[in-house]
C-alpha cells in the first residue's frame, strides 16, 4: 500500500480477528462434513443418517450455552460446530468398531484398536480431527478472560469471579528483594484460595538488570484442567523507599487474569500429535502371495554325479 498511495497501513489483530474467525468457523464445521461424505453418495437420504445426530448435539450444546447466558456469537458458534464434528467423529468410531465386533467376533475393547491399526490413516486422521475440536474450545476459551487490576498493601485481598462459577481470593502476604550477579529481583508473594479454601501461593517478580537498564516481569501461574490463574506485579508504589529500608510495606499493583480452557489447546495439540504418529506410523508389509503347486508335483529330484558338484560349489 505505500508503494502506491504513500501511506503505510498497519494489519493488527482487529483485522486478523475478523478475517480468519470466520475462515476458522467453516474448516471446522468442514472437518465434520468431509470426511463423511461419500464419494458421488451424497444423497438427500444418506445426509439425513450421517447428520440428524450430529445436528442435534450441536444445536443442543448451543441451546444449553444460550441458556447459561453465553452471548458471544463467535463462541457460541464455536462450541456448536465443535460438538457437531466431535459426534460425527464418535459415531465413525462407534459404527466402524460395532461392525468389527461383530465380524471378527471380538469384544468391544479389542475390536476398537483392531480398528484403528488396520485403518491407521483414516481413525488416525479422525483422531487429528478431534484435536483440533479441542483446541478450538480453547481458542473459545477466550471470549469469556476475567481481568481485574487492584493495588493491596500486605495482609490485603481481592476477589476475582471465575467464569466457572468459582471465586478465587488472593492475599497479598509480603514483598521481598535481593541482588543477584547482574540484577535486582523483587518478589511478592500471593496466597490463593479458591471459594474459601487454600489452594497454594503464587509469586510474581519484578527483575532489573543493571547493564541493559531494563525490566521484566515473572509471571505467577497456577493451572488447572479448565483454566489458569495469572498473576502480575505490575507495578511498586516508592520502590526506592522499599529497597532503601524507608518504606517496607509498600502498596503493589497487581494485575489478574483467569483464561478459561487454555489448558484445551495444550491437550487438543497433544491429541493431534498421537492421531498424527498413528497416521503416519509404517505399517508391516503383507507377506508375498506364494504360488500353487501344481497337483501331482512332487518334490524335486536330487542331482547327481557332475550337477551336484556345481550345486555344491
Amino acid at each position: 500500500s505505500e508503494g502506491f498511495s504513500g501511506q503505510k497501513i498497519a494489519v493488527g489483530p482487529p483485522f486478523f480477528n475478523r478475517v480468519n474467525i470466520p475462515i476458522g468457523l467453516l474448516l471446522l464445521g468442514l472437518l465434520g462434513v468431509g470426511p463423511i461424505i461419500g464419494w458421488r453418495k451424497a444423497s438427500p437420504r444418506n445426509l439425513r443418517r450421517n447428520f440428524t445426530l450430529p445436528a442435534a448435539v450441536g444445536l443442543t450444546v448451543g441451546a444449553l450455552l444460550w441458556a447459561a447466558g453465553v452471548r458471544h456469537t463467535y463462541a457460541l458458534l464455536t462450541f456448536v460446530l465443535g460438538a457437531f464434528t466431535m459426534t460425527t467423529i464418535v459415531v465413525e468410531f462407534y459404527k466402524g468398531t460395532r461392525a468389527r465386533a461383530s465380524i471378527e467376533r471380538e469384544s468391544v475393547v479389542p475390536a476398537f484398536f483392531h480398528l484403528i491399526l488396520r485403518n491407521q490413516r483414516r481413525y488416525g486422521g479422525y483422531i487429528v480431527h478431534a484435536g483440533i475440536v479441542v483446541m478450538f474450545a480453547g481458542f473459545a476459551g477466550a471470549a469469556f478472560d476475567v481481568e481485574k487490576q487492584v493495588s493491596l498493601r500486605p495482609g490485603e485481598s481481592v476477589e476475582v469471579a471465575s467464569p466457572f462459577g468459582h471465586t478465587y481470593r488472593l492475599t497479598y502476604q509480603d514483598l521481598s528483594w535481593y541482588n543477584a550477579t547482574n540484577m535486582t529481583k523483587v518478589i511478592a508473594a500471593v496466597r490463593v484460595e479458591k471459594d474459601g479454601r487454600a489452594v497454594g501461593q503464587l509469586t510474581a517478580e519484578k527483575r532489573a538488570y543493571r547493564q541493559r537498564e531494563e525490566q521484566t516481569s515473572h509471571v505467577g501461574i497456577r493451572r488447572a484442567w479448565n483454566e489458569d490463574l495469572y498473576m502480575i506485579l505490575a507495578g511498586i508504589d516508592d520502590i526506592n523507599g522499599f529497597l532503601e529500608g524507608t518504606n517496607p510495606r509498600p502498596f503493589a499493583t497487581f494485575r489478574i487474569l483467569v483464561n478459561p480452557l487454555v489448558p484445551w489447546i495444550w491437550l487438543g495439540g497433544a491429541i493431534m500429535a498421537i492421531g498424527t504418529l498413528i497416521a503416519l506410523w509404517p505399517t508391516p508389509a503383507p507377506a508375498p502371495p506364494t504360488a500353487p503347486r501344481a497337483p501331482g508335483a512332487g518334490a524335486a529330484p536330487r542331482p547327481r554325479g557332475r550337477e551336484a558338484e556345481l550345486v555344491e560349489v
